[in-house]
């Protein structure tokens, strides 16, 4: 019994600074954000990337949407992804936690969309929920225009995008 209060006792300064350090390192509160509503256009010709920002109810930017080209090693622009970043990162929050691979919901693919958005792997109407911010994003491919390039690959010339962002219902 006299070891059990002795090991105890070493332990003790272990265990509040365990539950102290849990404390200070706790998640801060997810901000909401203000029902978000937009269209998202991508054009292969376009000079000015598209760029939209979700705000909270008091009009602070939270996050950002932008499109990241995909270009295979000669150049061929064989898809774009749908990026969701807070403001001053490049971290895209719509990737999956933890490790993954493959064809991803916020990825259009010309291969994946040859055949239309309805055939393709996600289909045109796609949600993911970002659980680690708080909220649901909802994409639904309006138009894509898929062509083939010059050494007949498929690539995207266009890509028009509806996005809704809402908080995840508690």
């Amino acid at each position: 019994m006299i070891q059990l209060q002795n090991r105890l006792l070493r332990l003790g300064p272990i265990i509040v600074v365990l539950v102290i350090g849990g404390v200070i390192s706790a998640p801060a509160a997810l901000e909401k954000v203000s029902p978000f509503h937009t269209m998202a256009d991508f054009s292969r010709s376009s000079t000015k990337p598209w760029s939209a920002f979700v705000l909270t109810p008091e009009g602070k930017r939270v996050y950002k949407f932008s499109f990241e080209p995909e270009r295979d090693v000669s150049g061929v622009l064989i898809g774009v992804n749908l990026v969701l970043s807070r403001p001053g990162s490049s971290s895209n929050l719509l990737n999956p936690p933890r490790n993954w691979h493959g064809l991803q919901p916020y990825s259009f693919l010309a291969n994946d969309l040859l055949h239309g958005p309805d055939k393709s792997t996600f289909g045109a109407q796609r949600m993911i929920k970002v659980e680690n911010e708080g909220i649901v994003v909802k994409i639904e491919i309006l138009n894509v225009d898929v062509r083939t390039a010059a050494k007949g690959e498929p690539q995207i010339d266009n890509l028009s995008l509806a996005l809704t962002v809402d908080n995840i219902s508690p």
